[in-house]
């Protein structure tokens, strides 16, 4: 199993252009959220943490 992961982030970062849609598809896009979204998400973070 580590090996498969050790693998793919081999080819991953052999692939150009694929990075970018790899980050934003895993981890998101700050472009992609809304500001209601934003707001709602930073107001209660100081409390939860």
């Amino acid at each position: 199993m580590k090996s498969f992961v050790g693998l793919s982030v081999i080819f991953i970062s052999l692939a150009n252009g694929f990075n970018t849609d790899l980050d934003n598809y895993l981890f998101g896009s700050v472009s992609a959220v809304s500001r209601e979204n934003m707001i709602s998400i930073s107001l209660p973070s100081p409390f939860l943490s």
